[in-house]
């Protein structure tokens, strides 16, 4: 086991195997257990403080191998010639699952506010304005989001870290990241060619997908010019994008049979999201590390060629424990003669949210029954985007003479922050073993457990640390 230490006064000192020493001063008292990830631990010495006179000269070493969805970090501690690997990892960010939340929430508010104007439309003969009741209105200078969450992502982890092993003896090296688009899609452009494009010489891209696709439903085969339209095979809310790959020519009725029966159409597209958000903010992240550590940065070339000398396989851990012993030219000559030690720490790491914001919950839908009948017919008035029930205007097609009542639709809030007894990441003990929240169902009284995969009844189930953020799932 590795202990990472601290002393008396919050000053960090360097990491020990000596457990069973450890292990004798957290009986006794005189240490107090901080944080534990798998193998490794973090502990105050209550009866000691170190002195920086003292200290032994090493160099603590980072590796990070940025990234949208995953980053890769490794750290060695490097003294009397000697390379020990502390532990490496990946940290799965949070980036896909922001993206899905807004686009969901931009579909409910694209319908409430299209039913509000059809509803001001329908008494007052015109749709008036109505002023933001909010600030929200981001100024143009600002990052976007996305940016600033991927460079906090960074800047969080390292943290972590620096907590570990202390800020005076740690240098980082990253790997600096930058894409050619173009050159990936087709390995053969050069010079002027990067200006022409698969769309050159067509109006739009619409144009172009129908052109390519010789003015034929690619479904059914018609050549009916006037009912032809592009759909998306991946739909826009699943990731999916505007380019021509990710585009196919139906007709609309075959499109609108598609639609309705949720069928999926075999797709070779490439989503290069990730690539141009890792362009944009590459800079951004390196020159804030910057600023805190050392920064030294290496390329993306030398680490395959490393990695394919040495035969290992293709993951972040990998790489970021290639990307922290190379600079700018390469593998650094000077540790060729060390002696290297790995002690099999492998972290996973996942970024969970750390609080909840909105103030509703959920609102119930509107139910309508038929009298005597405890079984609800239809749900709302209009059926939503997502809702598999008939609606009311559904069940008059069918059913114009029935009598029906109404249970309004109410709004339920959210519990404060502070009242949540379960949070995403939160370390439960639960059957004699730990487990990590992902999830917590207040009204039916169950914890979802990642281990588990599953929820379980809540009253088996005790917090033992508080744990939302960057969490650790082994």
């Amino acid at each position: 086991m590795l202990v990472f230490v601290t002393d008396a006064r919050n000053n960090i000192g360097h990491p020990t195997r000596r457990s069973g020493w450890i292990n004798k001063k957290l009986k006794n008292g005189s240490a107090k257990k901080l944080k534990r990830y798998k193998n490794l631990i973090q502990v105050q010495l209550l009866d000691r403080i170190f002195s920086k006179e003292e200290t032994i000269d090493c160099e603590f070493r980072i590796g990070i191998d940025p990234g949208y969805k995953h980053i890769g970090f490794c750290i060695y501690k490097i003294f009397n010639r000697k390379i020990v690997k502390l532990f490496s990892g990946e940290l799965t960010t949070r980036t896909e699952e922001i993206k899905r939340l807004l686009q969901e929430r931009k579909m409910y508010r694209r319908n409430r506010r299209r039913n509000r104007r059809k509803n001001v439309i329908r008494k007052y003969g015109t749709c008036k304005f109505r002023s933001p009741r909010w600030k929200n209105r981001r100024d143009k200078l600002d990052w976007n989001p996305t940016l600033n969450h991927l460079i906090s992502t960074h800047c969080n982890l390292l943290n972590k870290f620096i907590n570990l092993v202390g800020l005076e003896q740690t240098k980082i090296h990253i790997e600096y990241c930058t894409f050619d688009v173009h050159k990936i899609i087709n390995p053969k452009v050069h010079s002027f060619w990067y200006q022409l494009g698969p769309k050159y010489k067509y109006q739009n891209t619409k144009m172009y997908v129908k052109k390519r696709d010789e003015y034929k439903c690619q479904r059914c085969g018609s050549r009916d010019i006037v009912n032809l339209t592009v759909h998306h095979i991946i739909q826009q809310i699943d990731g999916g994008t505007d380019r021509p790959d990710n585009l196919i020519t139906v007709c609309r009725d075959c499109h609108d049979y598609i639609h309705k029966h949720n069928i999926k159409i075999k797709h070779t597209q490439k989503v290069f999201r990730d690539v141009g958000v890792l362009n944009s903010c590459m800079k951004k992240i390196f020159e804030t590390l910057e600023n805190v550590v050392p920064t030294q940065h290496t390329y993306g070339y030398i680490t395959e060629v490393m990695r394919k000398e040495q035969g290992l396989e293709k993951t972040h851990s990998i790489d970021a424990s290639i990307i922290a012993l190379c600079d700018a030219r390469g593998y650094q000559e000077e540790f060729s003669d060390y002696e290297y030690e790995y002690l099999e720490n492998e972290l996973e790491f996942v970024q969970k949210r750390r609080h909840v914001r909105n103030h509703v919950k959920r609102i119930e839908d509107r139910k309508y029954y038929v009298s005597g009948s405890k079984k609800f017919i239809a749900k709302n008035r209009r059926k939503r985007q997502t809702q598999k029930e008939d609606s009311l205007e559904d069940f008059r097609k069918k059913n114009l003479q029935v009598q029906v009542t109404v249970k309004p639709g109410v709004r339920r809030s959210r519990i404060s922050n502070m009242k949540v007894l379960f949070k995403p990441g939160d370390k439960i003990w639960y059957n004699n073993d730990i487990s990590t929240c992902y999830g917590w169902a207040s009204t039916q009284g169950k914890v979802g457990l990642i281990e588990y995969d599953q929820y379980v009844p809540k009253r088996f189930c005790q917090v033992i640390a508080r744990n939302s953020g960057i969490v650790c799932t082994n």
